[in-house]
């Protein structure tokens, strides 16, 4: 049978030749892992090795390699278009009724004549780039292909690789994604649900009416040759047809036209996705405040873990149709954690913009908030005529850094990297910045001030010394868990900028049973109020007593409900039994993270499902 992940030893080439491909347990050193579907094979000594041809399809995919390509799907097949030598190699992959797919193969020439091709080492590209949608639909497979996308984007003998830590990660990486790959083509059974089986066993030939096909979704490229079919009846919405009507609805300007990369960055609302009301509802008001002189473009979403915080403003980014990213917050974040970072192109040490701070003499961002007057004296060398504002002060202290690092030749001597938050203010772009609520320096949000404007005075200086002023339809959404231990308020003049501010509660019982039906397919529905009664009792019963320093809401729920599943697979049915012992650690035990609450907490779970004798 025909492998389509033949291991062909062919040379990574460029600064890449020195990439490690294969990676055994018993010679290993440092932090890899591969794939979580090989992790037994390679405990047991198995190589895991990458594919190059893996390498060359997600180059393509992510279009910076040389080729043109186009990836869709359709309701039952996935397709995929790319140059083959002077012609174009056309890819069907149509799913059959078990869940496999067969392969479809031609090549066609510029006057649109269809020839018979075969399965070889050039075509399984194309079956390979056909499949990136399905491989992609994987979490573990999308965390790796994010993580590594940037260094998709660099040229193998261009001096992006500073280090040979970049090499090392992407090797790792790379490997990470080929085994993920293979373990689900080659040893599906161990992959559930996430098994891939494509039957080469026979290739049939692409006809002239396969090309008109009824696109579901596009994910890279033009299409060159295959031209989209409509549909004679007006069928019923499917749910995935619906949240795709939905995203892209309240766009700011439907002109604007994207690059490939930037569609690939477009955020998508997943199907099993319930709505709450309040995405739509900042979606259409920033949509239409753009009718004013200053457009509503910053919201802020306050809510325990678990309440779908950063799911809605994934959501929210989706309506607006934007390209989304996210940055999450630590105790130590410092406003220069926003702004990027400075690699040097010698060997000297990396460049610290606070170092530079001090060389200065300029405050920080503590002596700013806690003593405006005395920052402002310390800036400008005279007392202020009134009470200055800290957001400029810190936002001046920036500028000056900048500006010394230009004036110094950062260009030439370093290189710098911007952050997803300038990338999102300068390209307009939407931006999420995760647990703002855990820094412990008040000044750090109000260093954003000034990007959080919708004014003339939305700009920041970059270390290379250019000025960027933020894009209108730059977008940015603060999340924060407000109720928990270590966590701060906001300062005042950080939240007069917040357009709106929501305050998302445990989603109603309701929207969280038809939720979990629709991710899970949980079999009992009347367990599954019951386990929603439990979860509503013992977050009422925490915030009664005043206990914050655990967790219980809708992903405790989820969690609670996967455990029990797979805990009664043996039984073919769901007990009580096993619904009580999965709930200790899936739910009580997150409930806080002292036993004696524990203990007060627990009537909220016996009140429903007893305790078995033997516990």
């Amino acid at each position: 049978m025909f492998s389509l992940l033949n291991f062909d030893n062919v040379e990574f080439a460029g600064k890449l030749s020195a990439m490690q491909t294969i990676f055994n347990s018993s010679t290993l050193s440092g932090n890899y892992k591969p794939s979580k579907y090989a992790e037994k094979r390679f405990l047991r000594n198995v190589p895991m090795r990458t594919m190059d041809v893996i390498y060359e399809v997600l180059k393509t995919y992510k279009g910076t390699s040389t080729l043109d390509r186009y990836v869709a799907t359709t309701s039952q097949s996935a397709i995929s278009e790319m140059p083959l030598e002077d012609k174009t190699l056309i890819t069907i992959l149509n799913k059959k009724k078990d869940g496999s797919y067969y392969i479809k193969l031609a090549t066609i020439d510029e006057n649109d004549i269809l020839m018979k091709a075969d399965l070889n080492a050039k075509t399984k590209q194309g079956v390979m780039l056909a499949l990136m949608p399905i491989i992609l639909s994987d979490e573990e497979a999308k965390d790796i292909y994010d993580k590594m996308s940037t260094f998709l984007e660099w040229d193998v003998d261009a001096d992006d690789w500073l280090f040979n830590d970049h090499i090392t990660d992407f090797g790792i990486l790379l490997n990470q994604f080929s085994t993920n790959i293979e373990s689900r083509i080659t040893y599906g059974y161990e992959c559930g649900n996430n098994a891939i089986s494509v039957d080469t066993t026979k290739v049939s030939m692409v006809k002239q009416a396969d090309l008109k096909v009824q696109i579901s979704q596009e994910y890279a490229g033009t299409a060159k040759k295959f031209s989209k079919k409509e549909s004679k009846r007006k069928a019923k919405q499917t749910e995935e047809e619906v949240i795709a009507n939905l995203e892209g609805k309240y766009t700011y300007n439907p002109n604007r036209v994207y690059t490939d990369e930037e569609k690939n960055l477009i955020a998508k609302i997943p199907a099993s996705y319930v709505m709450p009301k309040f995405v739509t509802e900042i979606a259409e008001l920033f949509k239409e405040s753009s009718a004013f002189p200053s457009p509503m473009r910053v919201a802020y979403l306050l809510g325990a873990a678990g309440t779908g915080k950063t799911e809605g403003a994934n959501a929210i980014f989706a309506l607006l149709g934007l390209p989304g990213g996210h940055y999450t917050c630590n105790p130590n974040t410092e406003i220069f954690d926003f702004i990027g970072q400075v690699f040097p192109n010698t060997d000297s040490d990396v460049v610290s913009f606070s170092e530079i701070r001090e060389q200065l003499k300029l405050p920080n961002t503590d002596d700013i908030v806690y003593d405006p007057e005395g920052a402002y004296e310390t800036l400008y060398g005279k007392r202020p005529e009134t009470i200055p504002e800290p957001g400029d002060l810190i936002l001046e202290m920036v500028d000056r850094v900048m500006k010394h690092m230009a004036s110094q030749g950062a260009v030439k001597n370093f290189t710098y990297v911007e952050s997803g938050l300038i990338r999102a203010a300068r390209l307009g772009y939407g931006f999420e910045i995760q647990e703002i609520g855990t820094v412990l320096r008040p000044g750090v949000a109000v260093g954003l001030n000034a990007l959080l404007e919708t004014g003339g005075n939305a700009y920041i200086t970059l270390p290379t010394g250019e000025v960027i002023k933020k894009h209108p339809e730059a977008t940015f959404i603060f999340t924060s868990n407000d109720e928990y231990e270590g966590t701060c308020n906001l300062n005042q003049s950080v939240l007069d900028r917040m357009a709106m501010v929501y305050r998302i509660d445990n989603p109603p019982k309701k929207a969280m049973k038809e939720r979990i039906m629709a991710r899970l397919s949980f079999p009992d529905e009347a367990i599954l109020d019951r386990m929603i009664d439990v979860i509503y009792a013992v977050s009422e019963a925490a915030k009664e007593r005043g206990i914050n320093d655990g967790v219980c809401g809708y992903r405790s729920l989820e969690n609670w409900c996967m455990a029990t599943m797979i805990k009664s697979k043996p039984l073919g049915y769901i007990s009580e039994k096993l619904v009580y012992q999965t709930a200790i650690q899936c739910v009580m035990n997150k409930a806080s993270q002292k036993q004696e609450y524990v203990d007060e907490l627990m009537s909220s779970l016996t009140v429903q499902f007893s305790a078995p004798n033997n516990i």
